[in-house]
């Protein structure tokens, strides 16, 4: 089986990160649960280009070098990685690939296949739907925490888990993708696909 896996919020806790250097930054006190979008903009304020400025500031700093793993991910990840090709597709530019893959080499060494970057913060240059990449990878289980990508990621032939967040409660889910909590629940629908 091809499992895709997004790497933000499902591997990494990109907003709890983020909000350590912002609020320290400027002495702000945004928290995790205020965050009822993944634009940034739309809670910490200003626009696109401000959020994705800051987001570029703060990969240059230990909070990003540093950013926590998801609970139960790494345990999870051994466990699927057992009989299963793993792709981790994530919305990041591509300005950081570097850093990411020394994120996920430090994190989860030598448990992916490919990590591809869609490009769809990128400032400018090529972007890619994370459907699309999973259409041609043939993926056939994804991961993800964006209400948006689950959606055009699901159909008949993939699964699509939901990982429950603050900013994906709006809207109902069709059939094929369905909302888990943690990854103790990822697991286990796993294992009734595999059956």
């Amino acid at each position: 089986m091809k499992i895709g896996i997004d790497l933000d919020e499902c591997l990494a806790e990109f907003i709890f990160g983020f909000l350590n250097y912002y609020n320290n930054k400027y002495k702000t006190d945004f928290e995790f649960k205020d965050f009822k979008h993944y634009d940034l903009w739309k809670t910490i304020g200003g626009n696109r280009e401000s959020a994705v400025k800051e987001v570029y500031d703060f990969y240059d700093t230990s909070h990003f070098k540093n950013l926590p793993v998801i609970f139960l991910s790494r345990t999870s990840i051994n466990e699927l990685k057992k009989d299963n090709g793993l792709f981790v597709i994530t919305s990041r530019q591509n300005d950081f690939i570097e850093k990411t893959d020394y994120w996920i080499n430090q994190n989860f060494p030598n448990k992916f296949s490919d990590i591809i970057f869609t490009g769809e913060w990128n400032n400018n240059g090529p972007k890619t739907k994370k459907s699309d990449i999973c259409d041609r990878l043939e993926i056939d289980m994804f991961i993800e925490d964006n209400l948006d990508n689950a959606l055009s990621c699901a159909k008949e032939s993939r699964k699509v888990l939901l990982l429950d967040k603050p900013w994906n409660q709006n809207g109902s889910l069709p059939r094929g993708v369905n909302r888990v909590y943690n990854w103790n629940e990822i697991l286990e629908n796993y294992y009734k696909l595999k059956k």
